[in-house]
């Protein structure tokens, strides 16, 4: 996924093949090395596919929680990043971040 090489880095992901749903899905814990600049170096409860729509593009969705009371959702789609958290000031500065870039 080329919007996602930089920021996030996935590693030890037990990616499986689904041919009923033509797509590859996650089994187990989600290794995170860093997203961004910030080192995570942790396992993660979570989900990640991949796969692509009817119209030959990626689609990428990831799933992952941090601790009981927290989780990140990150998806990518027809060119559009979608991201969501259990942590309002998260989804604050989201929004904030998005209105900001017009």
């Amino acid at each position: 996924m080329p919007g996602l090489l930089k920021p996030l880095v996935i590693a030890n992901a037990n990616l499986k093949w689904s041919q009923e749903h033509k797509s590859f899905y996650s089994e187990g814990l989600l290794g995170i090395s860093h997203m961004g600049k910030y080192d995570i170096n942790g396992a993660f409860e979570g989900f990640m596919e991949i796969r692509k729509n009817e119209d030959g593009a990626p689609v990428f969705h990831l799933f992952i929680k941090a601790s009981p009371e927290s989780w990140y959702y990150f998806g990518m789609e027809d060119n559009r990043l979608m991201v969501h958290s259990s942590l309002p000031t998260f989804n604050d500065l989201i929004i904030k971040n998005q209105r900001e870039q017009g």
